[in-house]
């Protein structure tokens, strides 16, 4: 087992990673997609010093333990934060700690997707628009669009959310057509505003698919 390079966990009804896990030191692959039942990650992954990917998309995890800046091979992260409402309580007040994510690659490519109902991510998000490169971002507000005004001209692929889209308004057209929005590398989808603020005409010279929800 000490061999063992990918571990691929997604679709399962595992709750915890097992105490063992360190003992993976070869691990070079951690895939938890679409782990309904998974709900929070063990510090211990920080162990796992081979570790280049780690997917949590589609699991129920509420933050990310701090022990994730430790895994400095990590080249792929991928993580939801959409825990299921009122069923437990928020243990941490933040959905990612900002030294987290600066001791990462400098190439790393991270991918957060979370509820627009988590007020957590609005006090986080600003933190991790100074950190990443590669991104799909939930925004709360237009403005922190320019804390990457200078390098979208740079940035290998995106996909940012801006306004509140509780509802996850894209899934209310036909699948075909969110699948080729989503099949660009460059997305931006702008819903519930009013007007296209300038920070958001400013991405979407360099966007290449756009998303423009009903008011």
């Amino acid at each position: 087992m000490s061999l063992l390079q990918v571990l691929d966990l997604s679709h399962t009804s595992i709750k915890s990673l097992p105490k063992s896990l360190p003992k993976l030191v070869a691990l070079k692959k951690l895939l938890l997609r679409c782990c309904d039942l998974f709900m929070e990650l063990s510090p211990n992954v920080g162990k796992l010093k081979n570790l280049e990917e780690l997917d949590l998309n589609e699991t129920q995890i509420m933050d990310l333990p701090r022990e994730i800046g430790k895994l400095i091979k990590l080249r792929y992260l991928r993580v939801s934060f959409y825990p299921i409402c009122g069923k437990m309580k928020m243990k941490s007040g933040i959905v990612i700690h900002p030294e987290t994510l600066s001791n990462l690659p400098q190439h790393s490519e991270l991918s957060f997707d979370v509820s627009s109902a988590d007020k957590r991510w609005d006090d986080s998000v600003e933190a991790v628009m100074k950190e990443v490169c590669n991104s799909k971002l939930y925004l709360p507000k237009s403005q922190l669009l320019e804390y990457m005004s200078s390098i979208y001209h740079s940035l290998s692929r995106f996909r940012f959310t801006v306004g509140h889209d509780k509802r996850r308004i894209i899934s209310c057209v036909p699948q075909e057509v969110e699948a080729k929005f989503r099949s660009w590398y460059k997305c931006l989808k702008f819903v519930n505003g009013e007007s296209i603020p300038t920070a958001t005409k400013g991405v979407l010279r360099y966007s290449n698919s756009f998303f423009l929800g009903p008011t």
